[in-house]
């Protein structure tokens, strides 16, 4: 009784053991993956600020420009003279030169007007024959900048178009208050830059309800209660996706991966939501990496739970062999052993990426062929080394650093590091390390990356260059157009 009593609590007592292990590394898959996606809206995240403070950049050197332009109106007597007089013949004459000359350089300059302190049209430089219309219904903006009587820059919608306005508070030489000067871009000179830099496309949104203002009405497609104004052409097979209650959200077109930011206002009033720039952004790259991570903590666990699996049923089956003779028994177990080895060797010898099991010391105990192949040295001469040993000097303090972090939180995924292949040449990898349940050993999965990691630098490189040339560029017209005005 006692001889049956015994067997059915070590039974029980295995079987708590492999659930409890079971569920231990499953919990850990859950964790491990929703950590991955958590780096991943953090990455989109970060990438979603980037942009906004690289608009707030645009919009300042913007108005800085503007500003500057429109200084000399404080200063000049004639012009001023003929802003009170309302005199818009010979205010057009007298500003159609500085005009021509803007608009020779910058292209997206599409409005230049002047309007007394009652926000009553005094000239419209593309429209002179259109004045006399009293805007503070239609133009808050407008308003806003003659009672505060300072700059206010947005955009808003006007009876001629829509434009990024820079309106400008006249101040005359007795510090009296006689009009405004705007300035009205392309919203445009927006989309080019980000296209440029960022390497995104965007689109506007207007609400439907304030295109009232338009004289030359239009029929645009409606999105809600937006209507599309300027579009780059992808959106034609999103726009039916796109939640505008969302700050941000990933969309999957066929086999490639975006991401929308919906929260980019341009507006002058920053809780306003009159107008909305939608910036769509390729993160195709983000996501491969988020999955690789998954594929490869499903690829540990999985490991880990064949190990145990292996582990049981080997156990299972010297259970039940011992109800068969010594000799049975022995070469059923033999069997169960090839079995189990080959088909570990099998996992083992095909994988694409390198993998190496080290113990604690950083020491080689068993390497793959890909391993073998991307150092350059034999098995044999690897399992002479360690990991360290291999390791480019420089990054031997931060490795240290890294198998700290290992034995600490038992993981540490996408490590970059430098190692020196047996040639003598640099190979730029990335590894993903998990310590192994039983504590003594890691397993190390590595990719080669070295032409990968030399194709982003020549690419930042690019990127940097054209950024400060543009920005080089930029200056250099602020500067001209400074020493002309003096």
């Amino acid at each position: 009784m006692s001889k049956y009593y015994g067997k059915f609590t070590a039974n029980r007592y295995i079987w708590a053991i492999l659930i409890i292990l079971v569920l231990g590394v499953l919990g850990r898959s859950y964790y491990d993956s929703h950590r991955a996606k958590a780096i991943l809206n953090q990455d989109v995240g970060e990438l979603n600020s980037a942009v906004r403070a690289l608009v707030e950049d645009y919009r300042l050197d913007l108005n800085i420009k503007y500003i500057s332009v429109a200084s000399h109106f404080q200063t000049s007597q004639t012009f001023q003279t003929l802003i009170k007089a309302r005199n818009a013949k010979e205010l057009y004459s007298t500003v159609k030169p500085e005009y021509d000359r803007l608009k020779s350089l910058d292209a997206d300059l599409a409005v230049m007007s002047f309007f007394d302190v009652n926000n009553t049209t005094i000239l419209m430089m593309d429209r002179p024959e259109l004045y006399g219309d009293d805007l503070t219904k239609i133009r808050p903006m407008l308003n806003q900048a003659n009672r505060d009587k300072e700059v206010q820059t947005g955009v808003e919608i006007g009876k001629s178009g829509i434009t990024y306005r820079v309106t400008i508070p006249l101040i005359g030489l007795t510090n009296e208050h006689i009009g405004v000067v705007e300035y009205g871009i392309k919203p445009s000179f927006l989309y080019d830059e980000l296209e440029k830099y960022m390497n995104t496309k965007s689109q506007l949104l207007v609400k439907t309800k304030n295109l009232k203002a338009l004289m030359n009405k239009k029929e645009f497609e409606r999105l809600g209660e937006y209507s599309i104004v300027d579009s780059a052409p992808i959106f034609k097979t999103i726009n039916s996706r796109l939640d505008l209650k969302k700050n941000y959200q990933i969309i999957y077109i066929r086999d490639k991966t975006y991401v929308a930011f919906n929260d980019t206002s341009l507006n002058f009033d920053k809780d306003d939501n009159t107008s909305i720039v939608v910036m769509l952004k390729d993160v195709t790259y983000l996501v491969n990496k988020y999955n690789e991570s998954l594929y490869f903590i499903y690829g540990v666990n999985l490991f880990i739970l064949l190990i145990i699996y292996l582990l049981f049923n080997r156990y299972n089956n010297g259970k039940k062999s011992l109800q068969n003779s010594l000799e049975d028994k022995v070469a059923e177990q033999v069997e169960d052993i090839k079995r189990s080895d080959k088909t570990l060797e099998t996992i083992f010898e095909t994988a694409k990426n390198g993998i190496a099991i080290l113990d604690l010391d950083s020491k080689f105990v068993l390497v793959n062929n890909a391993y073998s192949s991307l150092s350059g040295y034999t098995k044999e001469e690897l399992y002479s080394r360690t990991c360290l040993s291999i390791t480019a000097p420089e990054m031997v303090d931060d490795a240290h650093e890294a198998l700290a972090k290992v034995l600490d939180k038992g993981f540490y995924g996408s490590y970059e590091k430098s190692c020196i292949a047996k040639d003598g040449k640099i190979i730029e990898v990335v590894m993903d390390i998990a310590l192994m349940p039983d504590k003594k050993s890691l397993l190390v999965l590595t990719k080669d990356v070295t032409l990968k990691n030399k194709y982003k630098i020549e690419r930042k490189k690019q990127e940097e260059l054209m950024f400060q040339q543009s920005r080089m560029a930029q200056m250099g017209e602020m500067i001209s157009m400074i020493a002309h005005q003096w």
